[in-house]
């Protein structure tokens, strides 16, 4: 399935001011959202679900439980399931990227949300040691998925963030794996195949691979990255 900005996203005013385009597949939703210079959430929230955040510019001061830290484009944030976090920009707009597993039902229809706990997820990967706020490139994992792809990796007990850059002519074969993938393309333009689908996306578009469904596809004319969510982790990248 893919989703073209912004006429694909589901669009929800979060605050006043504050639209967040959502995208979501069975258990994973991903959250694009553009912030203003100055602007403070709500410091003491928390919620069921384990959420990531990478920020694509700006900078972001973010806290998750007691760690505080100064972000900037390209770091990333991973809040476990009901730790309170919060965080505040300064005197630049911010663009950011978030990931939710499960994914947060209230966001697509707050008249149907019911209690019905945390999912649980068919893995026992613990979070990386070094978060849950983590500084790029130093706090993250390279793993080099083949020649020309090197992945840059953090993880939750839930979440999976990967961040690449590929060059133009890059091409992945398509492959499965039981974890449910969620993409986003940060800046460039790649034809991907999901399933039986195929399409061209560009900077600002996503695609979602379900459990077990062929994926794969081709990087075009210009370096392109992506930032992608998996859950549950992968345990063959870590």
């Amino acid at each position: 399935m893919f989703f073209t900005f912004p006429d694909d996203f589901k669009q929800v005013e979060l605050l006043p001011g504050i639209t967040i385009n959502l995208a979501w597949g069975k258990d994973i939703m991903i959250s694009y959202a553009e912030l203003g210079p100055n602007f403070s959430s709500p410091s003491d929230h928390h919620h069921p679900h384990e959420q990531g955040g990478y920020i694509i510019e700006g900078e972001l001061d973010v806290v998750v439980g007691e760690h505080k830290r100064y972000c900037k484009a390209g770091d990333v944030f991973i809040s476990p399931v009901n730790m309170i976090h919060g965080g505040f920009t300064r005197d630049k707009p911010v663009r950011m990227i978030e990931a939710f597993s499960p994914r947060r039902d209230d966001y697509i229809d707050p008249e149907s949300v019911r209690d019905a706990g945390v999912p649980k997820i068919n893995s026992s990967i613990k979070a990386k040691e070094n978060g849950p706020i983590f500084s790029f490139p130093d706090d993250f994992k390279k793993k080099v998925l083949m020649p020309g792809a090197e992945l840059n990796l953090v993880w939750g007990e839930r979440l999976m963030i990967s961040q690449a850059t590929l060059q133009p002519g890059f091409t992945l074969k398509p492959h499965t794996h039981p974890q449910e993938q969620l993409g986003y393309i940060v800046e460039g333009e790649a034809e991907l195949v999901v399933g039986d689908e195929k399409r061209v996306l560009r900077g600002g578009d996503a695609f979602l691979a379900p459990s077990n469904v062929p994926h794969g596809g081709c990087v075009l004319n210009k370096p392109t990255t992506f930032i992608e969510f998996f859950t549950p982790p992968r345990e063959d990248y870590i």
